[in-house]
């Protein structure tokens, strides 16, 4: 199947989930899944884009295991994939503070932790139960240490990967939005008492990340990013 029938199957599973909005049904996340499949399938060669497309997919329905799935098959194929590296840090941080609740008695449920660090739209699953999946295939819930570690490493392949590709080059929406992304998981877990060596700063990376490759379209996004960065400094403040 050529490139352009591919990208066509593409537009139409991502117009499909566009309508299903915040709250998709069973249905719709099926449907957009096997139109995501396919293209995959289809396409001539492997294609890392699709399949990070289909992690994001599986991650704002509380797919989890799918989720990760995915995101290490779209970073087998692109190791400058942000946006997978980063669902799988997620993931990693809610199963290793899920544990850490365990450990100490706490109340605080996984979708809980979740929600500390990024928006999770509502979704058909039950996030405690894909918590115990994703837990007991990559770093174990119920061990805190092995959870801390999985945490670690996917943080640090975060930290990494977001220098490497500001290094290499980044448009400003793009920045925009990682910078973001990381500022809400820094948020979280601040919330959680979880304490970070200086390399490993979500607040600081931001803050002082050179922006001289960052290619900017208008003003308006130079100065969103240079807010983003005070922002970013400030919270070093707090």
């Amino acid at each position: 199947m050529s490139f352009d029938e591919v990208m066509d199957i593409i537009r139409r599973a991502e117009a499909l989930w566009k309508e299903a909005g915040d709250d998709p049904s069973e249905q719709q996340y099926y449907d957009c899944v096997s139109l995501l499949k396919l293209a995959i399938n289809k396409a001539d060669e492997p294609i890392g884009y699709l399949h990070s497309i289909l992690a994001q997919v599986h991650f704002e329905v509380n797919n989890y295991p799918a989720a990760w799935q995915e995101a290490e098959n779209a970073l087998s194929l692109d190791c400058d994939d942000f946006v997978s590296q980063f669902i799988m840090t997620v993931i990693a941080f809610s199963i290793y503070a899920d544990a850490r609740e365990e450990s100490q008695n706490k109340s605080m449920g996984f979708m809980d932790t979740l929600n500390a660090i990024i928006s999770i739209p509502k979704g058909y699953q039950q996030g405690q139960e894909a918590g115990r999946k994703i837990g007991a295939s990559i770093g174990s819930k119920q061990y805190e240490k092995q959870a801390q570690e999985t945490f670690m490493k996917e943080l640090e392949n975060s930290v990494n990967l977001f220098k490497r590709i500001c290094n290499q080059g980044i448009d400003g929406y793009n920045f925009i939005d990682f910078s973001n992304k990381l500022m809400k998981m820094g948020d979280g877990l601040a919330k959680n008492g979880v304490n970070l060596d200086e390399n490993l700063n979500l607040y600081s990376l931001v803050a002082n990340i050179p922006i001289d490759n960052v290619s900017f379209k208008t003003d308006d996004e130079k100065n969103n990013i240079q807010t983003i960065q005070m922002i970013a400094n400030g919270r070093l403040k707090l």
